[in-house]
Formats: C-alpha cells, structure tokens, sequence
C-alpha cells in the first residue's frame, strides 16, 4: 500500500518513510563499461575511477633529492586487491593501509610495496586498535606480504623509515612532508 505524508501513515508509522518519496535534489553518475570476460575483468578498478577521481597537485622538490618523473608512494603486485585508504594513525605517527580482496577468491600472497623501508607493521581494527591473534604480515625491506580471503577487509598499521635508495636520514613518512592543499570538487 501507498501512503502520502500525513495523515494514518504518519500516526502509525513516525520513523518509517519507506513509502513517502525523499524530498530534494538527487544527483547520481552512471556509466556502461563493455569488457570480455565476468565482472572481475576490471569493472571494479573502472567503477573507483568514475567515483573517485584521481587529483593531481604539483609539489616543490626537496632539498637534496634526485628529481624523478613519476613517484610511487605506494604500489600492489595484483589488481584483486583494493586500496580503499591510506592515511596517517590517529593515535600514532604511522601510516593505516586499508585494503579488501574485490574479486571473490582467496588470496594467499598480496604484496604492498612502499617507497620507504618498513620498519615495522600490525593488523589494526577499524578504530585503529591492534588486532590480537592475526596473523602477522610478513615485511622484507620496503614490502608487506599478507593474505585475504574472498571479499575481506584488512587494515595494517605501517612505521615507515627512510625512502628506499637515497642517503636521506629516515624522518617523518611522505605523507607528512605533501604540502596541504584544498580540492574542490565540481559536483
């Protein structure tokens, strides 16, 4: 049955607006994207691109630093994983990486691949807590090797040290030394 605002709806139903049409302005984007093969073969990369667009901002070279053409603060070794976030701790000077399996199938070896060494990391919960009794990702140098399970999400918290193959003294992550800058977004 229908119901429009007012009247027994409202009367017996106050918190349910399952059949009251939401008021406003909707704005929504779509796209088709023609692919071979099922829904693994990059839709979800492709659906990321048109929701979250990639921003680009110039930065000034440090001193003492060799100017590159392109720069990789982070890099993944299988597109079956998703980086759904990286951003500095709350409650430390670490770097939280969130990551989930987006295809459907387990996955015994996901590697991440910084541009600083890691000195070291930890499975943390979603409010950033260590989570007791995972299992350890594996680090070698600049590298974090783990697992997933179809669909799971996994979020580590990375100490990172010096930039892999300069002469710099480690101190505070990249991330820290990106000049802030507001993004205004044209929705």
């Amino acid at each position: 049955p229908t119901a429009s605002p007012g009247g027994d709806h409202e009367k017996n139903y106050p918190r349910d607006q399952s059949s009251i049409a939401i008021v406003g302005i909707h704005k929504f984007t779509y796209s088709l994207f023609g692919h071979a093969g099922d829904w693994t073969s990059g839709t979800v990369q492709q659906g990321e691109c048109l929701n979250q667009p990639v921003y680009a901002f110039q930065a000034q070279p440090r001193a003492g630093t060799k100017t590159a053409r392109s720069f990789s603060f982070l890099s993944l070794n299988t597109a079956q994983v998703d980086v759904m976030a990286i951003k500095k701790a709350e409650k430390s000077g670490n770097i939280i990486v969130r990551v989930r399996e987006t295809m459907g199938k387990a996955l015994a070896s996901a590697k991440l691949t910084f541009a600083q060494s890691i000195v070291s990391a930890v499975e943390v919960t979603g409010a950033e807590d260590t989570l007791a009794g995972a299992a350890a990702p594996q680090i070698s140098g600049n590298s974090l090797t783990f697992s997933l399970t179809k669909y799971k999400p996994r979020a580590f918290s990375v100490n990172l040290g010096g930039v892999v193959g300069s002469t710099q003294k480690p101190g505070k992550p990249l991330i820290d030394r990106i000049p802030p800058r507001v993004i205004e977004r044209n929705r």
